[in-house]
């Protein structure tokens, strides 16, 4: 994988892991519209999903959660995850074509 790539659904909802990488590495989210074609019920506002990324990177390799187009990414357009740790993630429909997510752990 190279220094940045988009997230799919599959990764959102099975798994996705950042394994043996040495750099830094950016995942971006995928599409709101691409996101609400794959959820089932997420006309809803309020609608929310979690999942969780683990980062099996070395040295360096932190993984940084990017948006995109319609996301906000808790008050911040990224989110950093360090090598050997993991975050648990909620994604919360805010409005017609807008997700936040959130960290939670």
């Amino acid at each position: 994988r190279g220094a940045s790539s988009n997230m799919s659904m599959r990764c959102l909802c099975v798994a996705c892991r950042n394994s043996g990488v040495t750099s830094s590495q950016t995942y971006t989210l995928p599409t709101v519209s691409d996101l609400e074609a794959t959820l089932t019920n997420s006309e809803r506002t309020g609608t929310t999903f979690s999942f969780r990324v683990v980062n099996l990177g070395t040295s360096s390799g932190t993984a940084v959660i990017a948006a995109g187009t319609g996301w906000t990414v808790s008050g911040s357009l990224t989110m950093t995850i360090p090598v050997t740790t993991g975050a648990m993630l909620i994604a919360r429909k805010t409005g017609t074509g807008a997700w936040t997510l959130y960290r939670v752990a």
